[in-house]
C-alpha cells in the first residue's frame, strides 16, 4: 500500500468520517440491540432447516442432493445480495429497510412453510435469503455511525453471538416444534417472530441518524465507491479469512456436523446435542474475540482463533476413539469458539474505510463467506457420490479435507495481514 495522504508508515489510518457528531450512546446501543435482533432472528430461520432436513425430505421425497440444494439456495441469494443490501443500506439507511427486511423475511418463511414440491422449497429458501441479507451490512453501519470506533471489534464480536444464540435456537427450537407441530407449523411459528422483531428496529433506529447517507457527505457513485473498498488489500484478506472462517461455520455447522455425528453412531438425540454445542461455541467465542483483538490485535487474534478451530476439527473428524457425546460436544464447541475469531475480519476491512462505506465493506466480506459457506455445502455432497466406501469414510473424505483446507486457506491469509490486522498505535481513529 502507498504511503501518503491517509496513510501512516505504509499503513492504512482512518480518515476523518464526514458525519454528524455520534449521538448519545443509549441511541447507539439502541440501534445495534435492533439490528443484532434481526441477526439473530436470520439466523435462527437459516439453521432450522437442519434438524428439519430428515422430515421435510421424507414430506417432499427429496433425495440428498435436492435437500442439499434447498440448504444451500438460502445461502446463494444470501450472498447475491451483500453487495446489494450494503449500497441500499449506505445510500438509504436501515430506518426504512430494517423493518421492512424482517417483514419480508418472515413472510418469506412462510412461502417456504407451505411449498409441496421442491421448487417451491427452493423458491422460499430463496426469498427468505434475499430478505436476510440485510442483517450483517445493518450491524456495520449501526457500529459505524452510532458508537465510537475504539469499540469496534468488540460490539463486532458481539454481534456474532447472533450466530451462536440463532443457531442454537434454530436447531433445538426446531427440533422441539417440530415433534409437537410439524415441520410446517415450526417454521409458521418462526415466521410469526418477524413482527416484533420489525417493529423493534422500527423504534429504535432514529431516522436523522440512520435513515439515509451521512450528513454533510456528497455521494459517490456506486461503482467508485465499490472499487475503493475491493481495492484495499486489507478488505481482500479479510474476504478470504471470512470466507475459510464462514464457510466452516455454515457448511459444517449447519450441513454436514450432524451426519458426521450420526456417522459416529450418535443417537438423533446426541447428535442434536452436539448441534447445540457448536452454536453454543460460536456464542461464547464471539465476545472473547472482540476482547482478546484489544489485547492482542486482529492479526494474532485470528490466527490463534483459526488454530485452535483446525486442531479441533480434524480431533472431531479424523480421531476413531468412542468417547461420551459430552467429550464430543464439548470438542466441537471448541471448534465453534475458534471460527467465531473469523468475525475480526469485519473489523480488518472496515477500520480506516469512511462511515458512508461501512455496511458495503461489510457486504463484500460477508459475501465472500456466504459464497463459500454455500458452496461448502454443496461440494462435500458430490465428493461423497465419487467415494464407494462406508458412510464414516465418506464424510472424512469429503467435508473432513474439505473443510480442514477451508481453515487453512483462512490461517494463511490471516497471517498476511499487516502486523496488528490494524492500524499502527496512536493512529488516529476517526470520527463516528
Amino acid at each position: 500500500m502507498e504511503v501518503g495522504p491517509g496513510t501512516r508508515g505504509g499503513y492504512r489510518t482512518a480518515p476523518v468520517d464526514r458525519v454528524a457528531p455520534l449521538p448519545p450512546f443509549r441511541v447507539g446501543l439502541m440501534a445495534y440491540l435492533a439490528a443484532f435482533a434481526f441477526t439473530i432472528y436470520q439466523l435462527v430461520v437459516q439453521t432450522s432447516y437442519s434438524p428439519l432436513r430428515e422430515e421435510i425430505g421424507a414430506d417432499l421425497a427429496l433425495d440428498t442432493m435436492q435437500s442439499s440444494a434447498i440448504s444451500a439456495t438460502f445461502l446463494v441469494t444470501y450472498a447475491c445480495m451483500q453487495i446489494p443490501a450494503g449500497i441500499l443500506l449506505d445510500r438509504f439507511g436501515a430506518t426504512r429497510l430494517l423493518p421492512l427486511a424482517a417483514g419480508l423475511l418472515g413472510g418469506a418463511t412462510v412461502v417456504f412453510s407451505l411449498s409441496g414440491s421442491v421448487a417451491g422449497a427452493v423458491v422460499g429458501r430463496g426469498l427468505m435469503g434475499i430478505a436476510a441479507a440485510f442483517a450483517f451490512p445493518s450491524i456495520g453501519m449501526v457500529l459505524r455511525r452510532g458508537i465510537d470506533t475504539r469499540w469496534f471489534p468488540v460490539f463486532m464480536g458481539l454481534a456474532d453471538i447472533g450466530l451462536g444464540l440463532g443457531g442454537m435456537i434454530g436447531t433445538a427450537g426446531a427440533d422441539r416444534l417440530a415433534a409437537a407441530i410439524g415441520w410446517r407449523g415450526a417454521m409458521q411459528a418462526a415466521a410469526a417472530a418477524a413482527i416484533p422483531i420489525a417493529f423493534g428496529a422500527w423504534l429504535c433506529l432514529p431516522r436523522d441518524r440512520f435513515g439515509g447517507g451521512p450528513a454533510g457527505a456528497a455521494r459517490a457513485p456506486v461503482l467508485a465507491s465499490l472499487r475503493t473498498i475491493v481495492a484495499d488489500r486489507q478488505v481482500r484478506l479479510a474476504a478470504v479469512i471470512y470466507a475459510g472462517g464462514c464457510g466452516t461455520l455454515y457448511g459444517f455447522g449447519t450441513m454436514w456436523n450432524r451426519p458426521l455425528s450420526l456417522a459416529w453412531s450418535l443417537s438423533p438425540d446426541e447428535a442434536t446435542i452436539v448441534d447445540f454445542a457448536f452454536f453454543l461455541g460460536v456464542a461464547a467465542g464471539a465476545p472473547l474475540t472482540g476482547l482478546a483483538e484489544v489485547w492482542l490485535g486482529a492479526r494474532r487474534t485470528l490466527a490463534w482463533g483459526i488454530v485452535l478451530a483446525l486442531a479441533s476439527f480434524m480431533f472431531w473428524a479424523f480421531v476413531p476413539i468412542d468417547f461420551t457425546v459430552w467429550f464430543d460436544a464439548v470438542n466441537v464447541a471448541i471448534v465453534g469458539a475458534g471460527l467465531a475469531s473469523t468475525v475480526l475480519a469485519f473489523t480488518v476491512a472496515c477500520r480506516g474505510l469512511p462511515a458512508e462505506h461501512a455496511a458495503t465493506a461489510v457486504g463484500v466480506v460477508n459475501f465472500a463467506g456466504v459464497v463459500s459457506g454455500a458452496a461448502l455445502q454443496v461440494v462435500p455432497g458430490l465428493v461423497m457420490r465419487l467415494v464407494d466406501h462406508s458412510e464414516l469414510f465418506r464424510l472424512q473424505v469429503s467435508s473432513g479435507v474439505i473443510f480442514a483446507l477451508s481453515l487453512t486457506v483462512a490461517l494463511v491469509a490471516s497471517m498476511r495481514l499487516s502486523p496488528d490486522g490494524q492500524r499502527p498505535h496512536g493512529a488516529p481513529a476517526g470520527g463516528g
